[in-house]
């Protein structure tokens, strides 16, 4: 009966609709947690970059310079996030060029005088790699894929039982059609 349709049809719209607030609560919390980590990482680069005044003469300009590559590595590894293979190599290039700040900072460590800077800048890269690392799991993170999938379906199935159930459409039915369309592939 038309009744039944009608409430499948409501039903259908309801979980869709269930599932975009699902989808869009994800993403805000994603945004917002990508922003907070942005906010840490520059504070925990900044923190590095204030430490390097407290390194020896001789390793000092060594440090900066490392630094200044693995920021690019970092910048690059962001901005080339859609192309897998330089992604890769960004991320490999800041991996390896953290670990010759690691070992500059522990060769610091064993300079007479300079023990408790080193030990400090040691807690400064620490806090910077971490920061990265959770920055990068969240870049990786994204809206699980069952959810896409359902959104997908409920969408197909809405449109089938919507199209299979109205054999005589006015304008009106097809303004909202045509917006439930263009919605659900924008969404999709």
């Amino acid at each position: 009966s038309r009744g039944g349709v009608n409430s499948l049809l409501g039903a259908l719209f309801g979980l869709w609709g269930f599932l975009l607030a699902f989808t869009f609560s994800n993403v805000s919390t994603r945004f917002e947690n990508v922003r907070a980590m942005m906010v840490d990482e520059s504070s925990m680069i900044r923190t590095v970059i204030l430490r390097t005044e407290t390194l020896p003469d001789s390793m000092r300009d060594s440090f900066r310079g490392d630094l200044k590559k693995y920021l690019q590595a970092r910048i690059d590894y962001y901005e080339d996030a859609k192309d897998l293979e330089k992604f890769n190599k960004a991320k490999q290039d800041a991996e390896e060029i953290g670990k010759r700040l690691w070992m500059q900072t522990i060769n610091a460590s064993s300079v007479p005088g300079f023990g408790l800077s080193a030990n400090n800048m040691l807690a400064a890269l620490v806090a910077m790699y971490d920061v990265g690392a959770k920055r990068d799991a969240t870049l990786l993170a994204g809206i699980p894929t069952p959810i896409s999938m359902m959104l997908f379906f409920i969408a197909l199935v809405i449109s089938f039982v919507g199209g299979f159930t109205s054999p005589d459409l006015k304008i009106k039915e097809w303004v909202v059609i045509v917006g439930f369309i263009l919605l659900a592939c924008l969404i999709i």
